[in-house]
């Protein structure tokens, strides 16, 4: 939604273009030919203007506690990939529980560096597939 500046004016008792200036001195820009504004920025010049003071406090805190929880978490998370890293999980890798394959004399399959799909069928499976 928008507010009309004349209505926003009249509410502040000011005119359009006087608050338009007012506006540009507290830094917001607006267009030369603008007749509306949005409803969060009337709030604000509306507050700013009548002589309200918004509470800030209790936003700007609710703020700061965000963002300190925000980067708390983020070096507990830099930490602890800190003290994991180049570490393996002994429970995973024991060498006993490592499968190792299983060789069975004469049941080797010497393959050369280039092979064939259909030639490494046939070393592999030991079925021959020519027709």
């Amino acid at each position: 939604m928008s507010v009309k500046l004349k209505e926003l004016g009249d509410k502040l008792g000011m005119s359009a273009k006087e608050l338009k200036d007012k506006m540009a001195e507290l830094g917001f820009e607006l267009k030369p030919k603008a007749t509306t504004i949005e409803d969060d920025l009337a709030e604000l010049m509306e507050s700013e203007l009548s002589g309200e003071e918004i509470d800030r406090n209790a936003d700007t805190v609710q703020i700061y506690d965000e963002i300190f929880a925000a980067e708390r978490e983020k070096e507990i998370v830099k930490s602890q990939r800190k003290k994991t890293a180049g570490k393996v999980d002994k429970k995973k890798t024991k060498d006993s529980e490592i499968a190792k394959p299983v060789v069975v004399p004469g049941d080797e399959v010497e393959i050369p560096d280039v092979i064939s799909v259909k030639e490494f069928a046939e070393k592999t499976s030991g079925i021959s597939t020519s027709s």
